[in-house]
């Protein structure tokens, strides 16, 4: 017998012993394309019209938290809430404006020149929160994105301990 056949051989039963994990890797492969294909899937539909935006008080957002409750259901993770379920309860203030006669903003700036803001016309205040006064410098943060990934960081170089932070909301 030549080289040739013995090397043949040796071929033969390495490709003979690797099927199991040729098929292993096949297997990986069709899974993680069936995952992703079930992540797009969801995320197309979490982002629907027919979700409503899913906007507090919609039922387009009870729709979008039964879906996910039930994927985590099926995906046999356990509810982190209190009681063990899904859903943990809490209140958002609906409806809620600012009395916008009652609301307003002065600005004083280092040398005591004041600047009065009108609600509603120079800022948007939220109903959110409580009332109360505050003194400080005021810090521009952008829209207060930190993106290590991205190498983006509106607070880089910026410090916002014990002052009020001004950011950009929403788009």
């Amino acid at each position: 017998m030549n080289r040739s056949f013995y090397i043949q051989t040796l071929l033969g039963l390495i490709a003979v012993a690797n099927c199991p994990l040729l098929t292993t890797i096949a297997s990986a492969t069709e899974n993680a394309d069936a995952a992703t294909k079930r992540i797009g899937n969801d995320i197309e539909y979490l982002a629907s019209d027919e979700l409503e935006g899913r906007g507090p008080g919609t039922k387009g957002l009870q729709v979008a938290a039964e879906f996910i409750r039930d994927t985590f259901k099926e995906a046999g993770l356990k509810g982190g809430a209190e009681d063990g379920s899904y859903m943990q309860p809490f209140q958002i203030g609906l409806g809620t404006k600012p009395v916008m006669k009652k609301t307003w903003l002065i600005l004083r700036g280092p040398d005591g020149q004041e600047m009065k803001l009108e609600a509603g016309e120079d800022y948007q205040p939220l109903a959110t929160g409580g009332n109360g006064n505050a003194e400080s410098e005021i810090i521009f943060i952008g829209y207060g994105i930190s993106a290590a990934d991205k190498k983006y960081d509106d607070y880089e170089g910026i410090d916002v301990d014990g002052k009020v932070v001004l950011m950009i909301r929403r788009e």
